[in-house]
């Protein structure tokens, strides 16, 4: 089959578990035929169909079903329930409904998403699946020499501003005590079995990065409650995680939060990223610090592709305006320096660069 003829298949299901027994046999059925993405999250498939979404066959949980899917461009839906299926009333005449109880064999689940691919195939019609690299993962590092001048708020700040641009976004903080907790209302931490995964990755990986995963505006991973050196999880189990996600295709950036420690560890991560940003300050010690850094980096193998200032510890001085991006104004609280306009400027830049 060509690739313009393949199909898209989504599944939209919260429970992860029932997924993963069946990802692999069914990645086996649909191979070269279809491609396959599954979402999680509530929220990501709202914002998926927040305009008019073409699907071809869309297996959804109960749960998430909402009257607002009859009006979108769906071929085959397969509705999971986890009591004894009920009646659509739907005035889509394009959309073939199924009910089908949740818990069913196997065979029996794949037997009728079968049905519906082929279904697809033989009448020509419905969406096409995208091509295989359309959702290439960009990661974004955001990174500062300077402690306490803004990262996590320009890591925050930035991955909101990506996903209302309707990107699949998902921010991490990679500094040992993870500070973009600190932002977060969500009083969550990841659970430690994470740490162990990262550490000796295996096919239950993906599924646990998935179950500490938080909403706060963005797809976030929960912090730990323990500083990262306690638990070994450093630059190699985070890369370990960007390949997982990179092969999964759910997310199209991942933001990661550097803090202002400046190693080896950072460096891994900084080569690793697609797009660096740099944070500073217009204060004196801050730019001296800045400078330093610059009069290294042949040696330190690091060029910011953006550097971006925070007003908010301003000693009145002013930053040279060639090499910044632009500057995040002071504000009174946090919640208004995360939606400063400058980082929906800077999410407009990288995006369209990436394109």
């Amino acid at each position: 089959m060509a690739e313009n003829e393949r199909k898209l298949l989504l599944i939209a299901c919260p429970n992860t578990d029932f997924i993963k027994t069946r990802e692999e046999k069914l990645l086996q059925l649909i191979d070269g035929r279809a491609d396959l993405r599954v979402i999680t999250d509530k929220h990501y498939f709202i914002e998926y169909f927040s305009e008019m979404g073409s699907v071809d066959v869309l297996i959804i949980d109960r749960s998430f079903y909402e009257p607002y899917l009859e009006a979108q461009n769906i071929n085959h839906m397969i509705v999971l329930n986890d009591e004894i299926p009920l009646a659509f009333e739907s005035e889509n005449e394009n959309t073939t409904h199924i009910n089908m109880m949740k818990y069913v064999s196997e065979e029996e689940f794949l037997e009728v998403v079968e049905k519906a691919l082929v279904s697809c195939e033989e009448s020509g019609e419905g969406p096409d699946a995208p091509a295989a690299n359309a959702d290439q993962l960009t990661v974004v590092a955001v990174f500062s020499p300077i402690g306490g001048c803004g990262v996590s708020t320009t890591a925050l700040g930035l991955g909101r501003k990506l996903a209302r641009l309707e990107e699949k976004v998902l921010v991490v903080g990679c500094d040992d005590m993870q500070s973009i907790g600190a932002l977060l209302e969500s009083r969550e931490n990841a659970d430690d079995e994470l740490a162990v995964s990262l550490k000796e990755p295996s096919e239950e990986t993906y599924w646990t990065i998935l179950k500490n995963i938080c909403m706060e505006g963005v797809s976030c991973l929960m912090p730990f409650e323990q500083p990262l050196y306690t638990l070994g999880v450093g630059a190699d189990e985070f890369i370990t995680m960007l390949n997982i996600l990179e092969k999964k295709r759910d997310f199209s950036y991942v933001i990661l939060d550097l803090g202002s420690a400046f190693n080896d560890e950072t460096f891994k991560l900084m080569k690793r990223a697609d797009v660096n940003i740099c944070v500073t300050e217009p204060v004196i010690t801050s730019c001296r610090k800045l400078e330093k850094v610059f009069m290294n980096r042949q040696m330190m193998d690091y060029n910011p592709d953006y550097i971006v200032g925070n007003q908010h510890h301003s000693d009145h001085m002013r930053l040279d305006s060639d090499y910044l991006f632009g500057s995040i104004a002071d504000y009174p609280t946090q919640a208004e320096a995360l939606d400063d306009p400058l980082l929906y400027s800077l999410a407009l830049e990288i995006s369209m660069k990436e394109e």
